[in-house]
């Protein structure tokens, strides 16, 4: 197990955010699931891939990043630091399909 650390700024802190979903979600199942209004939704109501694309694009406008990232950087990074870390294929296969 990892601990991680409360962050400086409570409005990106990991450990608040997920407080705060353990809280909304209760007692039900599911992911962490965020809305285009970045509010907190049931695990049921989903992310649309545009909603992530969005989010993505103004988290990194807002970091100060080039122009370019998209919800579609996240799903390549990760494809290649599971490649780089000797996941096999039929593993990333599942994992992404």
């Amino acid at each position: 197990m990892i601990g991680v650390p409360y962050g400086a700024n409570p409005g990106t802190c990991p450990v608040r955010a997920q407080t705060a979903w353990l809280q909304h979600r209760g007692t039900s199942p599911g992911a962490c699931r965020i809305n285009r209004g970045d509010r907190l939704t049931t695990p049921l109501a989903g992310i649309t891939g545009a909603a992530v694309n969005d989010i993505v694009q103004a988290a990194c406008l807002t970091a100060g990043l080039p122009a370019g990232y998209s919800g579609h950087s996240l799903r390549a990074g990760f494809v290649t630091v599971e490649f780089e870390a000797a996941w096999h294929a039929a593993q990333l296969v599942e994992v992404t399909a």
